[in-house]
């Protein structure tokens, strides 16, 4: 390529330089390569054009004269054709133009484009119309004489066309989005809506659970009511006409009193039961806490455990057998237990006793032995209490664990907060079999929370928080939704190492505390039955006093 100045003032106005240079010195010195009169006061111009990645610069040089190029003030700017450069206003001008080589690679479009229509005209052939000829040799030349900068800008611009033509050919037979991109989209539409419905249905059916078991102890507490109400009356009635006989009479008076005192104290006993419950809540249930948790599993290399692959709902695939198909490598999710229980506030310092099985999820697991054969330990990833009155959860440490019972002390820094210390029965022959129990507690855990509330706020929930169990817990504790759940019953059997009992439980309960007549708390809830019913085990206060002692 060769730079062209023609002088367009002065004693050179006319003539016409051809420089085929990296470096090209314009000045009115003897040694520069374009030379130009001195400015109108005698000042002296001096500047350089040089080459660089198929284009001409024009810099400034020194600190004379301003130049102008196109009537701009400029100190560096890149050269185009038929640029009028000026040495001080109203001081020498040359004119600067460009010479390309034939097949040159550094030709501007403008250059392309004007030998494409030259050369089409001069080897146009017969039959073939000029259009075609230019095409054809205008093609060439952006693709194998133009400057990089044009050939990126034409490849850019015949992408832009072909995406055009292409968008709209599937604009006209597909819309706006592609097939796949459809069908993943309402895949996922249909996950996101199967989870929350299956949600929904989950909590629909605690809360259907929850009525039924509430119509039916109150059923049964009415019918025991009524009928102690009609005994009663027959034996006032019964009383008063042996009362009218007493002369004869004496003995049969003595047992209707008798057998009167005696409903009378059943009457009493239940009123006793049916206000325990109401005081144990108001009174306890500020420091029953609901315990969320998850774990994880790792090999000897310390990777954890991951799903081999997904589906599009993001559930785990399976062998043609049945069985989840695991890895440690690769990037799918991470295989995470998740888990939830109660525990209970024991001192100002933050102690909480809750179950082994709560602090240590995997105690006695018969799918944790299974992996753990295998080369894989368990590893705790969190676990966090909600207390009722905490917008926030509080993240928990393990202290100690029952090598006797399945019991455990966990710590949570309480900072200045103030939470209800619960009263432990200290005395262990406190508790009798007979006497009735109120136990506190998270059963069937967020399920049994979400089915408690009304259909508007739990819409509210939902669309804040999403499906997600985390975002749940944290958004009802927000709203000050978290509150145990209480449940009434008799002991059955007190044994050295357990505690039998009639009163309610499931999973999410484990953990909770159970209360005498008192409001003390006499044991921990552990184990159940299926059917939520029957007879269901806690472990006796005693091992976890011999932990809070250690």
């Amino acid at each position: 390529m060769k730079a062209v100045f023609i002088h367009l003032s002065g004693p050179h106005r006319g003539e016409t330089q051809e420089l085929e240079k990296e470096h090209i010195l314009i000045g009115s010195d003897a040694g520069c390569d374009v030379r130009i009169d001195r400015g109108p006061d005698d000042e002296t111009p001096r500047a350089e054009a040089y080459y660089d990645n198929c284009e001409y610069y024009l810099r400034v040089i020194g600190s004379g004269p301003p130049t102008f190029v196109n009537g701009h003030e400029i100190r560096e700017v890149i050269l185009q054709e038929s640029d009028v450069i000026e040495f001080g206003e109203g001081g020498p001008k040359l004119r600067f133009q460009s010479v390309y080589a034939e097949g040159e690679v550094c030709k501007p479009f403008r250059v392309a484009y004007r030998d494409s229509v030259r050369k089409s005209m001069r080897f146009r052939q017969p039959g073939v119309p000029s259009g075609l000829t230019f095409l054809r040799q205008f093609g060439h030349a952006l693709a194998f004489e133009t400057t990089p900068a044009v050939r990126f800008a034409s490849f850019g611009a015949a992408l832009l066309v072909l995406l055009s033509v292409l968008l709209s050919a599937f604009a006209v037979t597909r819309g706006s989005l592609s097939n796949r991109e459809i069908v993943q989209l309402r895949k996922e539409l249909a996950y996101d809506q199967t989870s929350r419905e299956a949600l929904e249905r989950d909590i629909a059916d605690e809360r259907k659970k929850g009525f039924e078991l509430q119509k039916a102890h109150q059923e049964e507490t009415g019918l025991k009511m009524a009928a102690l109400q009609e005994q009663e009356r027959t034996l006032r009635e019964q009383l008063k006409l042996a009362q009218q006989h007493a002369e004869s009479r004496d003995q049969q008076v003595d047992g209707l009193k008798a057998e009167l005192g005696a409903t009378t104290r059943q009457i009493s006993a239940m009123d006793l039961e049916r206000s325990l419950g109401e005081r144990s809540i108001r009174a306890n249930q500020e420091g029953v806490a609901f315990i969320e948790g998850g774990y994880s599993f790792h090999d000897a290399a310390g990777r954890p455990l991951r799903y081999l692959d997904v589906d599009a709902k993001g559930e785990p695939k399976k062998n043609p057998g049945g069985r989840t198909l695991y890895t440690t490598a690769g990037t799918e999710p991470v295989v995470e237990v998740v888990y939830t229980g109660t525990g209970f506030l024991v001192s100002k310092s933050g102690w909480i006793v809750t179950n082994r099985h709560v602090a240590e999820p995997w105690w006695h697991d018969d799918e944790t032995k299974e992996l753990a054969a295998l080369g894989y330990s368990p590893h705790l990833e969190y676990i966090r209490a909600y207390f009722p009155t905490l917008a926030i959860p509080l993240p928990l440490k393990v202290l100690r664990l029952s090598m006797k019972a399945d019991i455990a002390l966990v710590k949570a820094e309480l900072g200045n907060r103030r939470l209800p210390v619960l009263q432990v029965e200290r005395n262990p022959g406190a508790a009798a079999a007979g006497q009735p129990i109120v136990l506190l507690g998270y059963p069937t855990g967020l399920q049994a929370l979400l089915a408690r509330l009304d259909e508007t706020l739990l819409e509210n929930v939902m669309t804040t928080a999403g499906t997600d169990t985390e975002n749940i817990s944290r958004e009802l504790a927000r709203r000050g939704l978290i509150r145990p759940l209480a449940t009434q019953g008799h002991l059955g059997a007190i044994l050295p190492n357990r505690l039998v009992y009639d009163a309610p439980t499931t999973v999410g309960g484990s953990g909770g505390p159970i209360f005498n007549v008192g409001g003390k708390v006499i044991g921990v809830n552990a184990a159940m039955l299926e059917g939520f019913g029957g007879s269901n085990f806690g472990v006796p206060i005693s091992f976890g006093l011999e932990l809070m002692k250690e």
